[in-house]
């Protein structure tokens, strides 16, 4: 079954290259949006342990993942309308 996960991240180390996580992100979960600079909203059949663990070998021992499932309530605000409208169309 489809959920819909956000992923949130930090990547600590000075000058860090966050390229290769993004492109990890939109090459293994490829219904995404990117809503905020650090944040991806994906759609996947896998649980958030599973997710987790699909991007740790793109980060460093002291970078910081967090991964959610979203529920069915969402507010944003100053976020991209092609965003909004993707949440619209998979959230409600």
């Amino acid at each position: 079954m489809q959920r819909i996960y956000s992923i949130h991240y930090d990547l600590r180390n000075p000058g860090q290259n966050y390229e290769k996580l993004i492109v990890a992100i939109k090459r293994m979960y490829p219904g995404w949006a990117k809503p905020l600079e650090s944040c991806f909203i994906v759609v996947s059949t896998m649980n958030a342990a599973q997710i987790r663990d699909s991007l740790t070998p793109y980060l460093d021992s002291n970078d910081s993942l967090l991964v959610l499932q979203a529920g069915s309530e969402w507010a944003s605000w100053n976020i991209a309308k092609a965003v909004t409208d993707w949440l619209k169309r998979k959230i409600g």
